[in-house]
């Protein structure tokens, strides 16, 4: 979330706030997360240029801050795959546990954070021993991550609920502790978890009052904005008081409240001045003013009324934001300064687009 006034480079992750200097190219990159691919939009065109082949199910994504490589989790395989930028290409793949989802990378770019679904872990793999470092137990379900700021010492985990029979049902087979033991109790979580990438500790359990869902920082890591269940909107955490300071709800019409629906996708502008987020069901986005507390709305964007818009992000000049339809196999393309919709960008019939992650390419 992130937020006064983000990130996507994952998971939710986020790279909005890229660390390069010198010529760079823009690129968004999706996981068809039906399939087994990412395929690559030049930002420039607005068009697909690529398909790289990843493994099933891919799910999280996080760029290192100097936008030279793209992390990537095959969910249903359970490997990280590392992707060269420059060229697109896989340059290394790692096994860690069937489940694995969104995404963080440190700082230096050297430790990724997944967490692994359905068991009760979060994975920290060291990306020069190439091998896993450390486990970080949580409550719930292991699902999203995202990194507070470039210069910070943390990580947040943002676990969901765990439901040992919702692993079975989506081919995980059981759920599994840390230690190993078998795990078949239903867990709520309604927390953010703040990692400090120092020693691996967490170091404060922040609750948000339902389970958190994607959830991203701003530029100085001083906020959170994170979806949660049950609203239709998102929450405010001031990260240093440890607490959330405002709770955000979407203006629906009656016609709307009349619908369930979630929110389910957020995201920030590079300038960390507007904060972005869905109303799933309804295909409508929102945009917020974020400079002020609290946030103010600025905007109202229909999108579809059945692409049920999800992940969202931002192009590295701030100038385009994206947000995945997986129900159309679309990419809705959005002006930042008018709040008007562009195009739509049609993707192969399929490929449910779920993540997406917008990088500043270095020139090789």
């Amino acid at each position: 979330m992130k937020a006064r006034l983000l990130v996507v480079a994952a998971l939710g992750l986020i790279a909005a706030h890229p660390a390069w200097a010198g010529p760079v190219r823009s690129k968004l990159y999706i996981t068809a997360n039906a399939g087994k691919t990412v395929l690559v939009v030049d930002i420039d065109k607005q068009e697909v240029v690529r398909t790289i082949g990843v493994g099933r199910m891919p799910h999280g994504f996080a760029a290192t801050p100097d936008g030279r490589f793209l992390w990537v989790a095959a969910s249903l395989d359970g490997t990280l795959q590392k992707i060269d930028t420059v060229r697109d290409e896989v340059v290394g793949s790692y096994a860690l546990t069937p489940g694995v989802q969104e995404l963080a990378v440190s700082p230096d770019g050297r430790m990724i954070y997944t967490g692994l679904f359905m068991n009760s872990c979060y994975d920290v793999f060291d990306s020069q021993l190439e091998k896993v470092v450390a486990q970080i137990p949580v409550n719930g379900n292991p699902h999203n991550a995202t990194r507070g700021s470039r210069d910070q010492r943390y990580v947040y985990l943002v676990p969901r609920s765990m439901d040992p029979a919702e692993a079975r049902r989506s081919g995980y087979g059981e759920v599994h502790r840390c230690d190993g033991s078998l795990n078949t109790n239903f867990t709520e979580n309604d927390s953010i978890y703040a990692l400090n990438i120092q020693t691996n500790n967490v170091d404060a359990v922040i609750p948000v009052g339902a389970p958190p869902r994607p959830t991203v920082s701003n530029a100085d890591g001083t906020r959170l904005y994170a979806n949660i269940d049950g609203l239709i909107g998102f929450v405010v955490v001031d990260t240093a008081k440890r607490q959330v300071i405002a709770r955000v709800e979407h203006p629906l019409t009656d016609e709307e409240r009349s619908m369930p629906s979630r929110s389910h996708g957020i995201g920030i502008t590079p300038d960390d001045r507007e904060v972005w987020s869905v109303s799933t069901l309804h295909g409508v986005l929102f945009a917020y003013d974020a400079t002020v507390e609290p946030a103010r709305l600025v905007a109202r964007i229909p999108l579809t009324e059945r692409g049920h818009p999800e992940w969202v992000c931002f192009s590295p000049d701030g100038k385009f934001g994206y947000v995945s339809l997986p129900d159309t196999d679309q990419i809705a393309v959005v002006d930042v300064a008018s709040h008007k919709l562009l195009k739509l960008i049609q993707l192969p019939k399929g490929t449910k687009p779920k993540t997406i992650e917008a990088v500043a390419v270095p020139e090789d």
